[in-house]
Protein backbone atom coordinates (compact mmCIF):
# COMPACT_ATOMS: atom_id res chain seq x y z
CA UNK A 1 0.00 0.00 0.00
CA UNK A 2 1.03 3.40 -0.70
CA UNK A 3 2.56 5.74 1.85
CA UNK A 4 -0.23 8.42 0.48
CA UNK A 5 -2.53 5.84 0.30
CA UNK A 6 -1.70 5.03 3.67
CA UNK A 7 -1.78 9.23 5.19
CA UNK A 8 -5.14 9.70 3.65
CA UNK A 9 -6.24 6.13 5.22
CA UNK A 10 -5.48 7.79 8.45
CA UNK A 11 -7.12 11.26 7.72
CA UNK A 12 -10.42 9.40 7.09
CA UNK A 13 -9.99 7.54 10.23
CA UNK A 14 -10.68 10.54 12.47
CA UNK A 15 -14.40 10.06 11.61
CA UNK A 16 -16.57 7.24 12.45
CA UNK A 17 -19.45 5.68 10.34
CA UNK A 18 -21.80 6.91 13.72
CA UNK A 19 -20.84 10.35 13.74
CA UNK A 20 -22.05 10.91 10.36
CA UNK A 21 -25.04 8.64 10.76
CA UNK A 22 -26.66 10.87 13.78
CA UNK A 23 -27.34 13.51 11.62
CA UNK A 24 -29.93 11.21 9.80
CA UNK A 25 -33.54 11.54 9.65
CA UNK A 26 -36.50 10.44 7.53
CA UNK A 27 -37.35 14.43 6.67
CA UNK A 28 -33.85 14.56 5.03
CA UNK A 29 -34.81 11.78 2.93
CA UNK A 30 -37.87 13.21 1.94
CA UNK A 31 -36.33 16.84 1.46
CA UNK A 32 -33.16 15.57 -0.67
CA UNK A 33 -35.61 13.15 -2.78
CA UNK A 34 -37.83 16.02 -3.62
CA UNK A 35 -34.94 18.25 -4.85
CA UNK A 36 -33.63 15.25 -6.68
CA UNK A 37 -35.73 16.47 -9.72
CA UNK A 38 -34.82 19.81 -11.64
CA UNK A 39 -38.74 20.60 -12.01
CA UNK A 40 -39.19 20.75 -8.27
CA UNK A 41 -36.27 22.53 -8.06
CA UNK A 42 -37.20 25.75 -10.40
CA UNK A 43 -40.86 25.31 -8.53
CA UNK A 44 -38.82 25.81 -5.41
CA UNK A 45 -36.93 28.92 -7.02
CA UNK A 46 -39.34 30.40 -8.47
CA UNK A 47 -41.13 30.56 -4.99
CA UNK A 48 -37.71 31.67 -3.51
CA UNK A 49 -38.14 34.43 -6.25
CA UNK A 50 -41.71 35.42 -6.08
CA UNK A 51 -43.19 34.72 -2.53
CA UNK A 52 -46.73 33.21 -2.23
CA UNK A 53 -48.23 32.64 -5.91
CA UNK A 54 -51.05 29.96 -6.88
CA UNK A 55 -50.07 26.74 -8.72
CA UNK A 56 -51.26 28.05 -12.17
CA UNK A 57 -48.29 30.92 -11.76
CA UNK A 58 -46.49 28.53 -10.93
CA UNK A 59 -47.22 25.94 -13.40
CA UNK A 60 -46.94 28.71 -16.37
CA UNK A 61 -43.34 28.67 -17.05
CA UNK A 62 -42.93 24.61 -17.15
CA UNK A 63 -44.23 23.01 -20.86
CA UNK A 64 -46.15 20.19 -18.27
CA UNK A 65 -49.58 19.50 -17.85
CA UNK A 66 -51.54 20.60 -14.82
CA UNK A 67 -51.54 17.24 -13.42
CA UNK A 68 -48.09 16.41 -13.87
CA UNK A 69 -47.15 19.97 -12.52
CA UNK A 70 -49.72 19.03 -9.25
CA UNK A 71 -48.05 15.94 -8.72
CA UNK A 72 -44.50 17.33 -8.55
CA UNK A 73 -46.63 19.84 -5.95
CA UNK A 74 -47.21 16.92 -4.45
CA UNK A 75 -44.23 15.56 -4.11
CA UNK A 76 -43.17 19.05 -2.61
CA UNK A 77 -45.48 19.13 -0.01
CA UNK A 78 -44.83 15.39 1.12
CA UNK A 79 -41.57 16.43 1.98
CA UNK A 80 -42.76 19.79 4.03
CA UNK A 81 -40.91 22.21 1.56
CA UNK A 82 -43.94 24.31 0.25
CA UNK A 83 -47.08 25.10 2.25
CA UNK A 84 -50.43 25.82 0.54
CA UNK A 85 -53.35 27.96 1.51
CA UNK A 86 -56.73 27.44 -0.08
CA UNK A 87 -58.96 30.78 -0.70
CA UNK A 88 -61.85 29.91 -2.88
CA UNK A 89 -60.91 27.71 -6.40
CA UNK A 90 -57.33 29.27 -5.78
CA UNK A 91 -54.42 27.10 -4.07
CA UNK A 92 -51.90 29.12 -3.05
CA UNK A 93 -48.23 27.83 -2.30
CA UNK A 94 -45.07 29.41 -0.72
CA UNK A 95 -42.05 28.06 1.19
CA UNK A 96 -41.76 26.21 4.39
CA UNK A 97 -38.20 26.83 5.42
CA UNK A 98 -38.19 24.47 8.14
CA UNK A 99 -36.91 21.13 5.97
CA UNK A 100 -34.23 23.26 4.14
CA UNK A 101 -32.84 24.47 7.16
CA UNK A 102 -32.13 21.09 8.31
CA UNK A 103 -30.58 19.98 4.71
CA UNK A 104 -28.49 22.85 5.27
CA UNK A 105 -27.38 22.04 8.65
CA UNK A 106 -26.80 18.77 7.44
CA UNK A 107 -24.26 19.84 4.66
CA UNK A 108 -22.77 22.04 6.67
CA UNK A 109 -21.34 18.96 9.26
CA UNK A 110 -20.57 17.75 6.11
CA UNK A 111 -18.99 20.37 4.59
CA UNK A 112 -16.66 20.81 7.87
CA UNK A 113 -15.75 16.97 7.70
CA UNK A 114 -14.43 17.08 4.54
CA UNK A 115 -13.17 20.62 4.26
CA UNK A 116 -11.02 19.58 7.34
CA UNK A 117 -10.08 16.06 5.77
CA UNK A 118 -8.82 17.72 2.96
CA UNK A 119 -7.15 20.31 4.67
CA UNK A 120 -5.31 17.43 5.94
CA UNK A 121 -4.52 15.86 2.87
CA UNK A 122 -3.41 18.57 1.60
CA UNK A 123 -0.93 19.44 4.45
CA UNK A 124 0.55 16.02 3.75
CA UNK A 125 0.99 16.06 0.34
CA UNK A 126 2.90 19.67 0.73
CA UNK A 127 4.63 17.98 3.14
CA UNK A 128 5.75 14.57 0.65
CA UNK A 129 6.73 17.48 -1.87
CA UNK A 130 8.60 19.38 0.23
CA UNK A 131 10.15 16.15 1.07
CA UNK A 132 11.19 15.11 -2.24
CA UNK A 133 12.07 18.90 -3.42
CA UNK A 134 14.86 18.71 -0.15
CA UNK A 135 15.87 15.16 -1.71
CA UNK A 136 16.59 16.54 -5.24
CA UNK A 137 18.24 19.53 -3.62
CA UNK A 138 20.71 17.48 -1.67
CA UNK A 139 21.64 14.60 -4.53
CA UNK A 140 22.16 18.04 -7.08
CA UNK A 141 24.56 19.12 -4.18
CA UNK A 142 26.39 15.65 -4.25
CA UNK A 143 26.11 15.65 -7.80
CA UNK A 144 28.01 19.69 -7.23
CA UNK A 145 30.23 18.01 -4.57
CA UNK A 146 31.74 14.92 -7.03
CA UNK A 147 32.17 17.94 -10.15
CA UNK A 148 34.03 20.08 -7.55
CA UNK A 149 36.06 16.98 -6.33
CA UNK A 150 37.05 15.67 -9.94
CA UNK A 151 38.04 18.97 -10.80
CA UNK A 152 40.34 19.78 -7.87
CA UNK A 153 41.86 16.49 -7.99
CA UNK A 154 45.60 15.76 -9.40
CA UNK A 155 45.63 15.03 -13.17
CA UNK A 156 48.34 12.55 -14.00
CA UNK A 157 50.51 14.44 -16.29
CA UNK A 158 52.31 13.11 -19.22
CA UNK A 159 55.72 13.02 -17.95
CA UNK A 160 54.21 10.85 -14.92
CA UNK A 161 53.02 8.00 -17.16
CA UNK A 162 56.17 7.62 -19.06
CA UNK A 163 58.16 7.12 -15.72
CA UNK A 164 55.89 4.27 -14.72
Amino acid sequence: MSRVFKAWLSVLGHATFNDMVKHYSEQLDRTFFALSDPTRRAIIGNLAGRGECSVLELAEPFALSLPAISKHIKLLENANLVKRRVEGRVHYLSLAPSPMEEATNWLTVYSRFWNAQLSRLEDFLQEEQQERDQEREREREREREEARLKLAAPKDSPEDSIEN
